[in-house]
């Protein structure tokens, strides 16, 4: 898959910001959970209430999610950035 992106250059690093069509995404990622012995994940526990809500306010003609999501990259799996396109 190739995307426009725009390099956001930092002083903790170099950051890529682009838009990914939620399917996509979906299809891409996986999700690391937090928990007490798994200091990798960042992920909060599912709450299905939350779900519940978050669900009744996509209903309403006024929603929108205006916050980034932040995915990182898995070096294990190659890519390349091409700055020409």
């Amino acid at each position: 898959m190739k995307l426009p992106y725009i390099k956001i250059e930092q002083p903790i690093g170099t950051f890529y910001l682009t838009s990914v069509p939620a399917q996509s995404l979906i299809e891409m990622v996986t999700v690391s959970q937090r928990s007490a012995d798994n200091l990798e994940g960042i992920q909060r526990e599912l709450s299905k209430k939350r779900v519940e809500e978050i669900s009744e306010f996509c209903h309403d003609s006024d929603a929108v999610f205006p916050t980034p999501i932040v995915v990182s990259v898995n070096l294990d799996v190659p890519y390349t950035v091409d700055p020409d396109n």
